[in-house]
């Protein structure tokens, strides 16, 4: 089926903002790699969310300005299992990345591109068509390359993969949450309930561990400092152009382009960090480029999923 034009320049929009989320994401990895070297990961992820929870709650009530901040017919019960499984897809992503390898982390953490195709066929009606299959492939190969991913590096611990695996189903399922639950309240308000709720779980962990106090005090440090505000900062634009994009663009579309992030920080490495890029890296880029505009153009003019 045909968009309307009014449709095509909102679909447009969709995936404008999904680009703009994956830049912001991918850039948040060298800053944040940067900053554990000072600060503990944990740490770094309390420095990261306070500052996004203050702009959140200056962008919030001024945007709601005049109306009622929890607007008429939200979908509290889904926006707060929403926050839940965020904070959880957190939490079993660093256990299984600690109990495994980051390598491993990174390949099995993306089957949740393979559950979100699932998912859309199986409850969104979604079809994608050749074109979008074969640009699919290719940003798919393509962003691995770019990662340059050593297979002799993988690491296979139960318990570390059952963690990586529950990580993988629960982006899945908050990505199927968003598109049947959000569409109808606006981009800031799931962005609110994420910030939030992951600001209660580090700062609960860092209480209950004795923490809190070294982290606040790694503030003194002019450097800790302007990366929390500026990882803050890219967290919350990523977050919210992710959740414009999302009532926009087809799932499947959105969530294969999100892997255009760990290509930015690949970037990223090498900018900020004085990281190498190797030739198939460098392959590995220009094919994730003609791979997420296949993915954009196939699902540009045409509806994907069943309203």
């Amino acid at each position: 089926m045909q968009l309307s034009p009014q449709e095509r320049r909102r679909r447009l929009k969709g995936y404008a903002a999904i680009v703009a989320s994956s830049v912001c994401s991918g850039s948040m990895w060298p800053v944040q790699k940067d900053l554990m070297t000072e600060v503990s990961p944990l740490q770094a992820n309390w420095l990261t969310i306070v500052p996004a929870l203050v702009m959140i709650l200056v962008i919030y009530p001024w945007r709601r300005r005049g109306q009622k901040l929890i607007p008429h017919g939200a979908p509290l019960g889904w926006l707060a299992l929403f926050a839940i499984f965020a904070s959880a897809i957190f939490y079993t992503r660093n256990v299984g990345t600690h109990l495994t390898s980051a390598t491993t982390a990174a390949l099995v953490v993306r089957l949740e591109l393979a559950i979100v195709f699932v998912l859309s066929y199986l409850i969104l009606k979604s079809r994608v068509s050749a074109a979008g299959w074969i640009g699919t492939l290719v940003l798919l190969v393509g962003a691995l390359s770019a990662m340059d991913i050593s297979f002799s590096e993988l690491s296979f611990v139960a318990l570390g993969i059952t963690a990586l695996l529950t990580a993988a189903l629960l982006t899945a399922a908050n990505a199927i949450i968003i598109k049947l639950n959000f569409n109808r309240i606006s981009s800031d308000l799931p962005t609110a309930a994420s910030i939030v709720c992951q600001t209660v779980l580090f700062s609960t962990i860092l209480l209950a561990t004795g923490r809190m106090g070294e982290t606040v005090a790694a503030l003194a440090s002019l450097k800790v400092a302007v990366e929390g505000v500026l990882l803050g900062l890219l967290l919350l634009w990523a977050l919210l152009f992710y959740y414009y994009s999302m009532k926009r663009v087809p799932l499947w579309s959105c969530r294969i382009l999100s892997l255009i992030a760990p290509v930015v920080a690949v970037l990223g490495d090498h900018f900020w960090l004085g990281s190498a890029i190797s030739h198939g890296q460098l392959v590995g880029l220009f094919a994730v480029l003609v791979g997420a505009g296949l993915v954009i153009t196939s699902s540009r003019d045409h509806t994907s999923e069943r309203r």
